[in-house]
């Protein structure tokens, strides 16, 4: 496997080690910031550079998922500059995977593949729609599952997406295909 793709095979692992934060009601942001300082005092303790890879690899998660701190950029600086790096040097390289979207029917419709309702879920795709931009808007905190299962017997596949809003963040994620959407903070 070539170095480049081993990076972003670590880099979604970093991501869904980071996504299960919620799951355990913990805040990715908090915890990126807490975990640079101490990957960076084990560096400075140790002098094990793998240390200072990993902090990297948190932030360029971070970055991947727009879950960074603005107020610790100084911070995420001194970690890139011990391992020769600039935060203009990740941002480069690194090729957004979450995609920012509007706060309105068409954009939260286009994360959704083909929905149709069945016994298992009676929802329409727009009361999904809706019920997204509702929970989003009013800022519900919580984990909201959204499940559609198409086919039968051996042919069955069903897609999963997971909603999250906490007080620091607001992702939907698309399980199947693992794809991440943030929303601008500006129809939030």
């Amino acid at each position: 496997m070539r170095n480049e793709e081993q990076l972003e095979q670590s880099l979604y692992c970093m991501i869904y080690t980071l996504e299960i934060l919620h799951h355990k009601g913990l805040s990715i942001r908090d915890t990126i910031r807490e975990s640079l300082a101490y990957l960076k005092d084990w560096y400075q303790m140790t002098g094990e550079r793998r240390y200072l890879e990993i902090a990297i690899l948190q932030i360029r998660a971070g970055f991947q998922l727009k879950m960074l701190s603005m107020e610790e950029l100084e911070f995420y600086h001194e970690v890139c500059e011990q391992m020769s790096l600039t935060l203009e040097d990740i941002l480069r390289e690194n090729l957004l995977i979450a995609k920012e979207i509007k706060l309105n029917r068409a954009q939260i419709k286009s994360m959704i593949r083909k929905w149709m309702p069945s016994k298992k879920n009676p929802m329409t795709i727009m009361q999904v729609v809706d019920d997204i931009i509702d929970k989003v808007a009013n800022h519900r905190f919580g984990h909201y599952y959204y499940r559609y299962t198409r086919g039968q017997g051996e042919s069955t596949q069903e897609d999963i997406y997971e909603l999250v809003i906490n007080t620091s963040e607001c992702y939907f994620l698309d399980i199947k295909d693992f794809k991440i959407y943030t929303f601008r903070m500006e129809d939030i």
